[in-house]
């Protein structure tokens, strides 16, 4: 949470322009094993960081204690003129709380059919949090397969994958030209 709190403080800076941090949790068990980061742990993870990231952001000597995080006298500069603005990925009931109750935008990833029902359930997370459903933005990226897809996008023609080729031989590969210098 600190060091993206701090990359984000330090590309964004005080006079630049409004970003937006797009942030999920990820499924992929392999993509913590590598880390070593617990994977049953992820969203209690991702909460504490997220409420870091905006501590360093807007606070010197920024001072916090969680059950995953610890900093104390912690000051990131130049600080952004505002906080960017935080999306959250994700078609989970969780990922739809969180957008309710901090987000600022939502990203899921779902096929035309599914996005209105994802809509329905985000207002109802919104109302449970007491915000207005208005104050984020959606934007949805289509699912990765045609099995994945809903209603309209369920009539495209398949995707199919391309024929893999063995790589190059020796007597197909380009020569590097030269430098001229």
């Amino acid at each position: 949470g600190c060091i993206v709190g701090y990359a984000g403080a330090h590309l964004i800076g005080p006079e630049a322009d409004v970003q937006t941090l797009a942030v999920a949790t990820g499924y992929l068990k392999g993509e913590y094993r590598a880390l070593g980061v617990d994977f049953d742990e992820r969203n209690e993870l991702f909460d504490e960081a997220i409420e870091v990231m905006r501590g360093i952001w807007t606070t010197d000597d920024y001072a916090y204690e969680g059950r995953h995080f610890t900093a104390y006298g912690q000051t990131a500069n130049p600080k952004p003129a505002s906080p960017p603005p935080i999306w959250i990925g994700g078609n989970s009931r969780l990922s739809r709380r969180r957008v309710a109750e901090y987000g600022d935008g939502w990203m899921p990833i779902f096929g035309l059919g599914a996005l209105a029902e994802g809509r329905r359930a985000l207002g109802e997370a919104f109302a449970s949090a007491g915000r207005d459903p208005a104050a984020a933005t959606i934007t949805c990226s289509p699912p990765y397969s045609r099995a994945a897809a809903r209603g309209p996008t369920a009539s495209l023609p398949p995707i199919r994958p391309r024929a893999r080729t063995a790589a190059p031989g020796p007597e197909t590969r380009r020569r590097r030209r030269p430098d001229p210098s």
